[in-house]
């Protein structure tokens, strides 16, 4: 991953360790429910910058570094970032 995402990483996993409290502390473990869009404001403000690889090294980088996380990671972020245009034009799908 490019040195300029490091930021964007380190706030993706940050991200992900409060989601995971936050649904332990609910005690919610699985999958969040259909339609719903997590950090949709973050997930916004960070589309623009990424590309599709860049999206694909975030998400394989958090699930390493949050290994714990209730759920998919792969699919929270998916639905954090679903139907937004990434930098090179690749749209988001689940």
């Amino acid at each position: 991953m490019r040195k300029a995402l490091n930021g964007i990483l380190a706030e993706a996993i940050t991200l992900a360790r409060a989601e995971r409290e936050r649904r332990w502390a609910a005690g919610k473990v699985g999958q969040l429910a259909y339609g719903t869009r997590p950090y949709r404001e973050w997930a916004e403000k960070v589309a623009p910058r990424i590309t599709d690889d860049d999206f694909e090294d975030l998400v394989f980088a958090v699930d390493e570094a949050v290994p714990d996380f209730p759920g998919d990671v792969i699919r929270f972020f998916e639905r954090a970032f679903e139907g937004l245009r990434l930098k090179g034009g690749a749209l988001v799908v689940p």
